[in-house]
């Protein structure tokens, strides 16, 4: 692959957990009424990478109708983390991520993971999975998406962006890559956003399954 810099969102992407983190959200907010926690979901798939802090943010606080829900928003983000651990850990990777990683690590392009999971929980379970070496940074929330894309971009000395692409599977990665002047790729076989392939076809962006046909 021909470009000067490759970025990846992890889950849906590298990882195949979008369900492992449906199912943790889930298990945060069970003791809350049924609407309330489908509506819940339904904000969450439908805001793939956005970090987890905002989207309890919006439950407690707009779902639920709570003014002072700090403590209960920690309480829930501990159950999340607690919950999906072990899952990501054991969770598929995405057909051909490995194989893709390694070519681009052979050819010298550097690969980012930038992702709206928490940075210390993401890096911990890469490094664990023995996926880290393949990127030069890891970067995550509570700093958001395009904050770690223009962070990335302004690290690279130099190195010009033009042909730069961004792995992703859901609006808000395709959103971010054009804001930044990359490459939108968008990653359909695990994703959640269910309009995605309407919309990126009708946007121009690039559609994938998985890595199978570039790796």
């Amino acid at each position: 692959m021909g470009c000067p810099v490759v970025l990846f969102d992890c889950d849906g992407v590298i990882l195949d957990s979008n369900d492992v983190k449906t199912d943790g959200f889930r298990q945060a907010v069970d003791s809350y009424a049924n609407p309330v926690v489908d509506a819940f979901l339904e904000y969450h798939r439908q805001n793939g990478g956005l970090s987890r802090y905002e989207k309890f943010e919006y439950f407690f606080r707009d779902l639920v109708g709570l003014s002072d829900y700090r403590a209960k928003m920690e309480e829930a983000l501990e159950r999340f983390a607690y919950s999906t651990k072990n899952a990501l850990l054991d969770c598929p990777l995405i057909p051909g991520v490995t194989d893709l990683l390694k070519q681009l690590n052979a050819a010298g392009v550097p690969c980012f993971v930038v992702s709206g999971s928490d940075q210390h929980e993401l890096r911990d379970v890469l490094r664990e999975r023995r996926l880290d070496r393949h990127f030069r940074d890891i970067l995550g929330s509570p700093a958001s998406k395009l904050a770690n894309v223009k962070a990335v971009l302004g690290g690279l000395a130099g190195l010009p962006v033009s042909g730069a692409v961004m792995f992703g599977d859901a609006i808000i990665d395709m959103e971010t890559a054009e804001k930044c002047s990359l490459t939108p790729v968008f990653v359909s076989a695990r994703s959640q956003w269910a309009d995605g392939p309407a919309v990126c076809q009708k946007r121009g962006w690039a559609q994938i399954a998985d890595f199978g046909s570039l790796a």
